[in-house]
């Protein structure tokens, strides 16, 4: 719990360190992750990507938003990696999950 704590609480522009998160709980890396596994059926890696993807959508949808603004916050250098890692969570671009969702 207290490693789910700390994901929800962690800035979504920063990226995810498991070694450094398996630490402040405590924990091995293999350890951490085998019990997210077995609670949550996911890695940590996973759930904190969720929690990326789900801020991002909610973002894009906001009236006059910019997607490059919304790939910045989220910690993302360049748009292009910013789309293509939100096509492989949402089996659509940004773009489109716009216009779908409009």
């Amino acid at each position: 719990m207290q490693a789910i704590r700390k994901l929800n609480e962690k800035k979504l522009s920063e990226k995810l360190d498991i070694k450094q998160l398996a630490e402040s709980v405590y924990l091995s890396p293999n350890h951490l992750i085998r019990l997210f596994y077995e609670n949550i059926n996911k890695s940590p890696a996973q759930y904190y990507d969720n929690i990326r993807i789900e801020y991002a959508k909610k973002r894009l949808l906001i009236p006059d938003s910019r997607i490059q603004d919304t790939s910045l916050s989220l910690g993302f250098k360049h748009l292009s990696h910013f789309s293509k890692w939100f096509k492989k969570h949402c089996d659509q671009s940004p773009r489109d999950y716009i216009n779908n969702h409009s």
